[in-house]
């Protein structure tokens, strides 16, 4: 709320027409010493108090995201971090939180920047946290199950002249293992045999390239260029994240689809909203707005995600003692004039709980942190200290069986 008594950021911008109420109106006379002159009173409007606008936004839930936001900045003294923590079942958002932020007592000396909910407002590439989406893709469309074989080339991948590496070299991997070990080659050989145009209906059945619809100020679409556009490479590289920018929200939105059985619903963060005179004028509710794969093909992802948190997979510092965690890790180098960053990365983790039965999802992004930079490194450590912590908050029931002993 500004100087003015105007929303102008967040739920207090988008929701000021119920928030601020109505200003009462006397006309009258008055004497010498300014007394009102009751029977010279011409007309008098009550004042209206404005309406309550309730969130689903928990505040414990939302203590522990910022608590751990914080430290997890100082720690790799990074330029920024944001979390969402999200039911999977109805869309509805339990904590948002985006560093760095500011003093809202003294909201005229911070920055743009400062002000930006990088939650919603920053638009990244997303790294290695995209595979899921690119192996989701293939499943559904029955090129390949989770046990179908790819050479991945001992590391180097030489695709229209051009070479494609992996963080480490690979020989011969299923998909399950290449999402579990995070190879580019495999996952880029899955677009090609896609190919440009059902990848990008996928990439459009996801919601890529446009905004999710959640109920607040400031939200970006992300970037998604038409099959036009595309180079002989971009599918390879598309396909890891890379060429393609996203939002938070929008990234974990891909994977509340996989934890929902396919369907895909509509984020939100207002409950309801009630008049002064306590009436209900307005009430959130879970909408369905996509089903880009199925119930069989979800499945599948689910189990072969948990497989990442599990020994030798990329997340396995996500986990969370007694509830099988799935997920994945992104490590972005961030795009400069003409390439790409050796210095700068985007680290990240997205995932659910329990990968059996999905209660709830979260995302991590750390925006260049150093020295360190891998989202195994930096992020899967966050997601797993606040997973726990919201686990037993919200008495999620133990996993039958605990990665953490595999």
């Amino acid at each position: 709320m500004n100087h003015e008594g105007q929303g102008s950021a967040g739920i207090e911008q988008g929701m000021h027409r119920f928030l601020k109420g109505s200003s009462g109106y006397l006309a009258t006379e008055v004497d010498a010493r300014r007394r009102e002159l009751y029977l010279k009173r011409e007309r008098f409007v009550k004042p209206v108090e404005g309406g309550n606008v309730t969130l689903t936004v928990d505040q414990n839930i939302q203590y522990m995201v910022e608590k751990t936001l914080d430290e997890t900045l100082a720690e790799h003294n990074a330029k920024g971090a944001w979390i969402i923590v999200q039911r999977v079942r109805t869309g509805e958002i339990l904590a948002m939180a985006s560093r760095p932020g500011y003093d809202l007592n003294e909201f005229r000396f911070s920055s743009g920047s400062d002000r930006l909910n990088r939650a919603i407002g920053y638009v990244y590439e997303p790294g290695s946290t995209f595979k899921a989406l690119t192996m989701g893709a293939a499943i559904n469309e029955g090129i390949v199950t989770k046990d179908t074989v790819f050479d991945c080339e001992n590391g180097t991948w030489i695709y229209k002249r051009r070479p494609l590496r992996d963080y480490h070299p690979y020989g011969k991997l299923s998909v399950e293992d290449g999402l579990k070990k995070s190879s580019n080659i495999l996952t880029a050989k899955l677009a090609v045999s896609l190919g440009d145009k059902k990848f990008y209906d996928y990439l459009r059945a996801f919601r890529l390239g446009r905004p999710t619809g959640v109920d607040l100020p400031g939200e970006e679409g992300g970037i998604l260029h038409p099959v036009s556009k595309w180079s002989g490479i971009s599918s390879t590289r598309i396909a890891i994240g890379q060429g393609v920018a996203v939002t938070a929200l929008q990234m974990l939105g891909v994977y509340c689809t996989i934890a929902n059985d396919g369907y895909m619903m509509k984020p939100y963060v207002i409950k309801r909203i009630e008049s002064s005179d306590g009436k209900i004028v307005y009430t959130g509710n879970p909408e369905i707005i996509a089903r880009p794969i199925t119930s069989k093909t979800a499945s599948t992802m689910c189990d072969m995600l948990a497989r990442v948190t599990e020994k030798g997979g990329t997340g396995r510092r996500a986990r969370v003692d007694g509830i099988t965690v799935a997920g994945k890790t992104g490590s972005a180098q961030k795009p400069i004039a003409g390439g790409y960053s050796d210095t700068a990365h985007i680290a990240s983790f997205v995932g659910f709980l329990p990968a059996e039965d999905p209660e709830f999802a979260m995302i991590v992004v750390v925006d260049d942190p150093q020295p360190i930079h891998t989202g195994g490194r930096v992020a899967g450590p966050a997601f797993g200290a606040i997973a726990g912590q919201v686990a037993r908050y919200l008495d999620v029931a133990p996993s039958i069986q605990n990665v953490a002993q595999r």
